[in-house]
């Protein structure tokens, strides 16, 4: 369960960035969902003898805006499905470089302010 909550959290902390909302679709639920809470992100497990390719195609399929969905996966069979409903396709490779450039300008622009002298009482009462 760490590694799922590790994901979410590493996901909640750069898709803003990608996408208005965010959903993580897990296979089967072991535990319990504590963790995801406060995240941003929805998650949703598979239900018994269901795989989360499965919810993954159901919820594209029966959606009337396929188009307005982007799914990150390198799974080809699901490309295929997703792709012919209309939806579009991230490799998790191509994910994980746009995280890991977010992440970098992130950086770059804490260390561009960082360089500034802290806020002092004056800054916010001026005489």
């Amino acid at each position: 369960m760490l590694a799922r909550q590790r994901l979410v959290r590493d996901v909640a902390a750069t898709g803003d960035a990608f996408a208005d909302a965010i959903t993580i679709v897990f296979d089967g639920r072991t535990g319990s969902g504590d963790g995801f809470a406060g995240t941003g992100v929805t998650v949703v497990f598979s239900a018994s003898g269901e795989s989360a390719d499965t919810v993954i195609e159901r919820m594209i399929s029966q959606s009337e805006e396929a188009e307005e969905f982007t799914v990150v996966t390198s799974d080809r069979a699901i490309i295929d499905i997703v792709t012919a409903a209309g939806a579009r396709i991230v490799s998790c490779d191509m994910f994980l470089e746009y995280r890991k450039e977010g992440e970098q300008r992130a950086r770059r622009q804490i260390r561009r302010t960082s360089g500034k002298a802290p806020n002092q009482l004056g800054d916010y009462f001026p005489e």
